[in-house]
């Protein structure tokens, strides 16, 4: 029910965006999970000890503009070229961690699963 809500609410702020869209149906659509890193830069990066294993992860909501360079990046770095200028901020092997420590953390975690939970039940 929520997740149609949802939907609903999408698809008017879509066509009011495009009103010539009025007519047209919506026929699909996806939701769920994005990967976020707490820099909003995401990494890309050899998996540690395979370094022919490489993984593009944590692009916050972006991951679908940022797939050609990834790959482009990855490709060459497999093919041993090395690209042409500074390397991008998020050509790191990792993500900073969240600086929280202590009696904050638990309370971080479970705001985090509750939002997974949400989500979950609205996809």
């Amino acid at each position: 029910m929520l997740r149609e809500r949802a939907w609903a609410g999408l698809e008017r702020w879509l066509r009011s965006l495009h009103p010539e869209l009025a007519r047209v149906r919506v026929s699909h659509r996806w939701s769920g999970r994005i990967g976020m890193t707490a820099d909003d830069l995401p990494v890309v990066g050899p998996v540690p000890g395979h370094e022919d294993v490489w993984y593009i992860g944590g692009c916050c909501g972006h991951g679908l503009a940022l797939s050609v360079a990834h790959g482009a990046h990855v490709a060459a770095a497999l093919l041993g070229e090395p690209e042409e200028g500074e390397p991008l901020p998020w050509h790191r092997s990792r993500a900073p961690r969240l600086p929280v420590r202590g009696p904050v953390r638990p309370l971080l975690r479970a705001y985090v699963d509750t939002l997974g939970s949400l989500a979950r039940h609205t996809c």
